[in-house]
């Protein structure tokens, strides 16, 4: 064989190698996708050195509780035309979750003004007999009559206990209300620290190039890149999460901008506005996209996620649509970019038509997915956009991204935070606080106050990346836990 067509099957053997993303290792609870040949033709072979947990299909075997979490080695051989290479994958097996003995179901306790409209939680808080506290998922016996003017109970069926969940409605108390200091209005002591930071996140933000952080969405849209270098990491064109860090980009723009004053910013804003808005006007034009719709990639993510997909097959669509619609509102409202507030009334639109239409059941089912129902901020986003845009379709909208499995238990000051990833919980809080700054429901307020309250007392913020699966296998890091 030919020393140059030896090279070339080499190349191709590590391209294929290279391409292979099995998602988060770390964190291993579900059977692994193990794909069979790559994209140039190469077969793959995979063996697992640790087959009591992992085997070589794929299939993962989780310790008990009690034997501790498994380190495990996974090797794949690729070999085409008589030539092989070997690649390395590391990870972590979960073990199993400790079994719970339900002791006791809290009741939960409604306080609904005569004549409004509520919902009943689709969990309960449950106590287990080691003094712990869960969320356990409950089917109410009966729905809360609209018109209900006088106190009532309802009962119903918890998982994983005999016990009767119980629900009590009641009166409110008044409602208190709150705003906050306008950015323009906080300039920074010269020569401290956090003046200098500031120095160098705005520096590094006039450095960044308006036409990479357009790439993907020139290319999403059928549009031309103008020879822009495409973005690499989490925004690479090949990453399903691509486009969060441009939303990102818009928000620093405009924080700078109304943090500084300095006309540059402003300047970077309009160009970057101005191209997503002919972005957006291709991309309704194509073949599956819906109107008003802006991203960086197809509406196919969200249609997948609807049909319960799991990551790493789609990566969180609407943490990413968060991330661009809050640097739209920021470009908005901090620099008074009017397109930019079009732009985002019509994405607020499709999000609405969207969501609308699928019934509680299946919103509660796709939030609650690992990594793939993540929605960063959407809560939040959707209340500030109500507020802009005063339509009722928008904070109806906001309403399809409450998360009872985290907002009830904090309602009640129970803490159940325990394995919960705060990098998406974190930005849900901040959206119930911007309900309670719209509506003055106490009930926002006191989810507010006891999840603050619980994190600063009581929990840490731990980010840790493993070095070995990071760097020596060439797997994109999963996001912070």
């Amino acid at each position: 064989m030919e020393k140059e067509k030896v090279q070339r099957i080499k190349e191709l053997l590590q391209m294929d190698l290279d391409s292979i993303y099995l998602g988060n290792l770390n964190t291993l609870e579900q059977d692994l996708s193990l794909p069979g040949k790559g994209k140039n033709g190469s077969a793959f072979v995979w063996n697992a050195h640790e087959g009591r947990f992992l085997k070589s299909d794929g299939r993962i075997c989780r310790p008990l509780y009690g034997m501790g979490n498994r380190d495990v080695r996974l090797t794949v051989t690729a070999s085409l035309d008589g030539i092989t290479a070997e690649k390395e994958f590391f990870g972590t097996v979960l073990q199993e979750k400790k079994e719970m003995l339900i002791t006791r179901i809290r009741p939960v306790k409604r306080k609904l003004r005569p004549g409004e409209k509520a919902s009943l939680p689709p969990v309960v808080i449950a106590e287990c007999a080691d003094g712990r506290l869960i969320t356990t998922p409950v089917k109410w016996d009966s729905v809360l009559d609209p018109e209900i003017s006088e106190p009532a109970v309802i009962t119903g069926e918890a998982e994983g206990t005999a016990q009767r969940a119980r629900a009590e409605i009641c009166p409110p108390p008044p409602v208190r209300k709150g705003d906050y200091i306008p950015m323009d209005r906080v300039r920074l002591l010269p020569g401290s620290c956090y003046a200098v930071m500031q120095q160098n996140m705005s520096e590094f933000l006039l450095s960044a190039e308006n036409d990479r952080m357009l790439y993907s969405f020139r290319a999403a849209a059928g549009l031309d890149t103008k020879g822009a270098r495409p973005m690499t990491g989490w925004d690479d064109p090949s990453c399903k999460l691509r486009g969060h860090t441009t939303g990102h980009y818009l928000s620093g723009l405009a924080l700078a901008w109304a943090a500084t004053g300095n006309p540059v910013f402003l300047d970077k804003i309009r160009e970057m506005v101005r191209e997503l808005a002919i972005c957006q006007e291709a991309q309704e034009k194509q073949d599956g996209c819906r109107a008003g719709f802006l991203s960086a990639y197809s509406e196919e993510q969200f249609d997948l996620l609807e049909q319960y997909t799991k990551y790493p097959d789609i990566w969180a669509p609407y943490y990413t649509l968060d991330k661009i619609m809050s640097g739209l509102y920021d470009c908005c409202i901090l620099a008074g970019n009017e397109q930019a507030g079009h732009i985002l009334n019509r994405l607020g639109d499709w999000v609405y038509r969207r969501l609308s239409r699928l019934p509680k059941e299946q919103l509660d089912r796709m939030w609650s997915m690992y990594i793939a129902g993540e929605f960063g901020g959407m809560l939040g986003t959707m209340v500030k956009l109500f507020r802009f845009s005063g339509k009722e379709t928008h904070k109806k909208a906001a309403g399809f991204f409450l998360n009872e499995k985290l907002f009830y238990p904090m309602e009640e000051n129970c803490d159940t935070l325990e394995d919960m990833h705060a990098n998406q919980h974190i930005p849900q809080i901040m959206g119930a606080m911007e309900l309670y700054q719209l509506t003055g429901e106490e009930r926002y307020w006191k989810i507010g106050k006891h999840f603050w309250d619980m994190v600063t007392e009581g929990h840490t913020y731990c980010i840790a990346v493993r070095e070995r699966q990071s760097c020596s296998t060439g797997q994109i890091p999963p996001a912070p836990i």
